[in-house]
């Protein structure tokens, strides 16, 4: 990292702007280049250990053990799975804890209005938990849209 830090510095350019632009394309990549077979994913919706076969070959192909919640999200992504509706109730939850420190997670400004964001998209296979919610401001939710959050990986 310290190379490529080094490599960039040469440049006159923003790093962070090329970073929050890199960084959902790495994240989709990896995702498509540790995706199992479609047999694979066949046997294991159909077999009643599907879900721990998915985490065992999950786990083998990170250097971290994945979470739990990170093998659930895979499990949606890899097999189209998303969740159609928000958790209105954890939603307001989420917004009652957060009315102390209201602030964009991402540019950090404190006044207007904030949207409470799903960093895995629920298009994309994520889901309602409370650590896959962060509060935005109108703009830049607006301009991460569906994408994946470039400032927060969830791999």
């Amino acid at each position: 990292m310290h190379e490529l830090t080094s490599f960039l510095s040469k440049f006159d350019i923003d790093q962070e702007k090329l970073f929050m632009k890199v960084f959902p394309v790495v994240q989709e990549y990896v995702i498509d280049s540790i995706r199992p077979t479609e047999e694979q994913l066949r046997k294991w919706r159909n077999s009643p250990n599907g879900r721990e076969e998915f985490r065992v070959y999950m786990t083998s192909k990170f250097t971290v053990p994945p979470t739990p919640s990170e093998v659930r999200v895979l499990w949606n992504i890899y097999n189209g799975r998303k969740q159609t509706s928000r958790d209105k109730k954890l939603i307001r939850c989420y917004i009652e804890a957060q009315r102390e420190a209201v602030f964009c997670a991402h540019c950090g400004r404190k006044d207007g209005s904030f949207h409470v964001d799903h960093i895995v998209p629920l298009s994309r296979g994520g889901t309602d938990e409370l650590k896959n919610l962060q509060l935005l401001c109108a703009q830049c939710n607006l301009k991460k849209s569906n994408g994946y959050d470039a400032r927060k990986s969830f791999i």
